[in-house]
């Protein structure tokens, strides 16, 4: 039987998949283990057991959020609820490459084709 379900999605209606929906404690604290499941593609969850009254469910791009619910007095309870996105952005990011002996050899070439290149794509960028 299907205790709780529903549904996650953006502020434009749009689902949101990989979103984690864990159940909280009394407390309000995680469950230690956790208990919880994420979202499917169309944002949708399916718990078969209640852990609780209160679920909290996050996504790195999206705002954490806590929904609160009484005890249900049928079944399944449906809960579905928006998330807001997060402000939250890499500030860099840097990829690191393995490097061989031609490029030992020849770096001061592949310095300034890879400035070039970069100076190509930022005025590509600044045109648009």
């Amino acid at each position: 039987m299907i205790a709780l379900t529903g549904k996650i999605t953006d502020k434009q209606g749009q689902p949101i998949w990989n979103a984690h929906v864990l159940f909280l404690d009394q407390n309000g604290n995680d469950h230690s283990p956790p208990i919880g499941t994420i979202t499917n593609l169309d944002g949708n969850y399916i718990f078969e057991n209640l852990a609780g009254y209160s679920i909290k469910i996050t996504h790195i791009s999206y705002q954490s959020k806590i929904v609160t619910f009484s005890p249900p007095s049928s079944f399944p309870l449906v809960i579905n609820t928006s998330l807001n996105e997060s402000s939250n952005t890499l500030p860099q990011v840097e990829i690191v490459a393995l490097k061989d002996t031609w490029y030992r050899k020849n770096k001061n070439y592949v310095f300034a084709a890879a400035a070039i290149l970069a100076a190509g794509i930022l005025m590509s960028i600044k045109s648009k």
